[in-house]
């Protein structure tokens, strides 16, 4: 039995003038998949760099541990050029990219 799709929740917010506050929440599907893309692409365009990245992962539904995240461009560049990698399973870890 195949397992189900994993899902991700893209949200805005647009408090801090012209800084964006850009939210993905991701859950990995029963088979547990490693590359988890949403169903549909987003069609938002983002002009600027990401100032800061945390990963926060569940405590009851935990990812592997040293688990890899990119975001990347419809060509294929990792936009967190690498800093997205070897996150830790238990741990909230933030990223500064200032």
């Amino acid at each position: 039995m195949a397992g189900s799709t994993g899902t991700i929740t893209i949200t805005e917010d647009n408090t801090w003038g012209h800084v964006k506050q850009v939210s993905f929440a991701w859950v990995t599907g029963t088979s547990n998949q490693k590359d988890v893309a949403p169903a549909t692409a987003t069609t938002a365009s983002y002009n600027g760099k990401i100032l800061a990245c945390i990963t926060s992962p569940s405590t009851s539904a935990q990812p592997d541990d040293n688990y890899d995240i990119t975001i990347t461009t419809a060509d294929g560049w990792d936009v967190l050029s690498g800093s997205g990698l070897n996150r830790d399973e238990a741990t909230t870890e933030f990223l500064f990219n200032g």
